[in-house]
């Protein structure tokens, strides 16, 4: 059959490969979302990009052929190769090293304390009150490793822990936990991308804390105890962040988002604009202040 006036067979080409493409890559979201395939898999993705050229040259070559046909060929290459990542990310498993760290308090009082953690799982809580760590750190990595250090001066350090020998182009996997004395004043920056994040802030007298999260599984609680006024801010891209205020704290939350599907509790939280708070944020001596910066992300607050 003849085409019809505008009727670009090259256009329904690009469409195809664009509409494959933008379900593959939403059903990879929903199952990571559901927790059946893990965020840091993204890395073992990212070493199949080819496949979309492939893709468009094959929906060039089989243009004139019937359109459910040629994006069936295109949604089978991509699933092969999605196929491929879970198998090579998976094979990493058995081959884990292990990596310890832990410093003494030795007289510190508050310490700033920067994360650099990307492609694996990071579990962030707190020590006993009696301990004498600082920090603590365990976990293991199938390739490159994690470096923790900390300079002191005074009573006052920095802590730097890191991932070290990492490449996006090495099938890895990994698994780490800090935990952090309950009662030295922590100043917090994390920086995550490609990973499952379960941060547990309840127990730790955290002064402030900063998120630069960027396509991560992230679930926060807030401090419990605030001392003073506590800012918290999130730079979040491509995330399922979840964030729990704990029972008590009087928290206000300015929300700055594009294409984010938010879901925040407005049996706790009043909602002005863009601003969410509690009742009694502002009467209250303890409290605490996030600044959220989302895009396409999907945000839960309770």
């Amino acid at each position: 059959m003849a085409s019809q006036p505008g009727d670009n067979p090259l256009r329904r080409g690009h469409a195809s490969v664009w509409g494959v493409f933008l379900i593959f890559i939403g059903t990879v979201f929903l199952l990571q979302s559901c927790g059946v395939l893990p965020w840091e898999l993204w890395l073992n993705l990212a070493a199949y990009w080819p496949v979309i050229l492939i893709a468009a040259g094959l929906a060039i070559l089989l243009r004139r052929r019937n359109a459910w046909l040629v994006s069936g060929i295109l949604l089978a290459l991509m699933l092969g190769s999605l196929g491929f990542a879970v198998w090579q990310y998976n094979a990493t498993v058995s081959n884990m090293t292990t990596h310890n760290y832990s410093a003494p308090v030795e007289g510190l009082a508050k310490v700033q304390t920067n994360i650099n953690f990307n492609a694996g799982e990071l579990t962030v809580g707190a020590l006993s009150s009696n301990s004498t760590s600082l920090v603590e750190m365990n976990g293991a990595s199938s390739s490159g490793g994690i470096r923790a250090d900390i300079n002191r001066q005074g009573n006052f350090g920095v802590l730097s822990v890191e991932r070290t020998n990492f490449s996006s182009n090495s099938w890895q996997k990994s698994a780490y936990t800090l935990n952090f004395h309950p009662d030295i004043s922590n100043s917090l920056f994390v920086q995550s991308a490609a990973a499952s994040n379960a941060i547990n802030l309840s127990s730790l007298n955290i002064a402030d804390a900063r998120f630069k999260l960027d396509v991560t599984e992230t679930t926060l609680t807030l401090p419990a105890n605030p001392s003073g006024v506590v800012t918290v801010t999130f730079d979040v891209n491509l995330c399922d962040l979840s964030i729990t205020v704990p029972q008590g704290v009087a928290v206000r939350i300015e929300v700055h988002s594009t294409a984010v599907d938010l879901q925040v509790n407005n049996a706790r939280l009043i909602q002005s604009g863009t601003t969410y708070k509690t009742a009694d944020f502002d009467t209250a001596t303890s409290r605490i202040d996030i600044i959220l910066n989302c895009n396409l992300s999907s945000v839960e607050i309770n």
